[in-house]
């Protein structure tokens, strides 16, 4: 999105041309292309999901970075009264898949569900989103997975390499840290971090949702004033997309 590229970065394009094979040109090109998808194409890629935008990992403290990946994870690992094994048992039983995630931009979810268990589905995802347990074990054992993904990162070339040239082509902007955040910051995360994360981060000001399949849209109102979506305090209204 051009409205996003910083003028100090040009100077960087000539370099950033020649490490990826591309013309300079042709490079600048791609760059200064604004493309706004139609409403129908929004639809089809948006499927069945929620998203929150402009929340993702780019607006972490510096002293944090990882840390909303890891809150988006932890989501999943226990809502409501059932810890995580018990979570995860209900999930299946219902034959539906929860998760959630963060792009450097967006928090975003998705959540799909046999017709027949929607309202056991919809149920699990508003206690996840709306009174996730964030407990001590599961967040010491995903803080622990996310820095041996890390470690075991630094000795895969490809991984080294995205790594270096976003450090070189975003210096200085929250874009050159990837979303798994870096070490040193996750060790210094505590569980109270997390939540106050958690808390920042999941509110319906902005939040789109998109549905496809069978569900029409009284059902999906119906969701959207009974469950975690209504929980959230908001400043404007929630955008809605069926297809």
């Amino acid at each position: 999105d051009p409205s996003a590229l910083r003028p100090q970065d040009e100077a960087k394009w000539p370099r950033l041309a020649e490490l990826i094979g591309l013309p300079e040109a042709e490079l600048e090109r791609i760059f200064r292309t604004k493309y706004t998808r139609s409403k129908a194409e929004t639809a089809a890629v948006e499927s069945s999901g929620l998203k929150l935008p402009r929340i993702g990992a780019a607006s972490e403290p510096e002293s944090q970075k990882g840390i909303t990946n890891l809150m988006a994870e932890l989501l999943t690992d226990g809502a409501g009264e059932l810890p995580s094994q018990a979570f995860k048992k209900r999930v299946a039983e219902v034959n539906a898949s929860l998760g959630f995630g963060a792009s450097a931009d967006r928090l975003s979810g998705s959540l799909g569900m046999l017709s027949a268990n929607r309202s056991d589905a919809f149920e699990l995802l508003r206690l996840a989103m709306a009174a996730p347990r964030f407990d001590a074990d599961m967040f010491e054992q995903r803080r622990t997975q996310y820095i041996a993904g890390l470690n075991q990162a630094d000795q895969q070339p490809v991984a080294v390499a995205n790594r270096t040239l976003a450090a070189t082509v975003f210096a200085g902007h929250p874009y050159a840290i990837e979303t798994q955040g870096v070490r040193e910051a996750l060790k210094a995360l505590t569980a109270d971090d997390i939540k106050k994360r958690a808390k920042e981060l999941l509110d319906r000001s902005g939040l789109i949702v998109a549905a496809v399949g069978d569900i029409g849209e009284a059902d999906l109102a119906r969701f959207l004033m009974s469950s975690a979506v209504k929980a959230f305090s908001a400043s404007r209204t929630p955008c809605v997309s069926i297809a």
